[in-house]
């Protein structure tokens, strides 16, 4: 079994990485025994918890296209333009993560605009 983890990540163990590091359950267990910590509470501290959108209030989450896929579908059989409900959910996004995305992508797609999105989120996309 192998894990990506993110460089800041490590570099708080004093590892020297700069770029997202793939590590093998054995690489973990000599960093669990290095920092004297147990494999699953440095599990927890070195391989983030994957971001997702949710459309349900949380009973479900979606990737990102995903998630740009059921909001069409919504749009289709409410009738509520999609625009409109891509402004909802823009809404609700963190202010400064979603303007760093769009300092980055823009002009983009509104699949390309939410994948950056929750690569960048600390917290999952909760929308309606």
């Amino acid at each position: 079994m192998t894990y990506t983890v993110k460089p800041d990540y490590l570099s708080n163990w004093g590892e020297d990485v700069t770029e997202d590091t793939v590590i093998t359950q054995s690489e973990l267990e000599r960093l669990s025994d290095e920092q004297e910590i147990p494999v699953p509470e440095l599990k927890e501290q070195l391989i983030p918890e994957e971001i997702y959108a949710s459309l349900d209030n949380g009973r479900t989450y979606l990737d990102a296209d995903e998630c740009i896929t059921e909001m069409q579908k919504q749009s289709e059989e409410s009738g509520i333009p999609f625009k409109r409900i891509w402004e909802v959910a823009a809404s609700l996004m963190d202010d400064g993560i979603r303007e760093q995305v769009h300092c980055e992508l823009a002009p983009c797609s509104e699949r390309d605009f939410l994948a950056r999105y929750l690569e960048l989120a600390d917290e999952h996309l909760i929308i309606g």
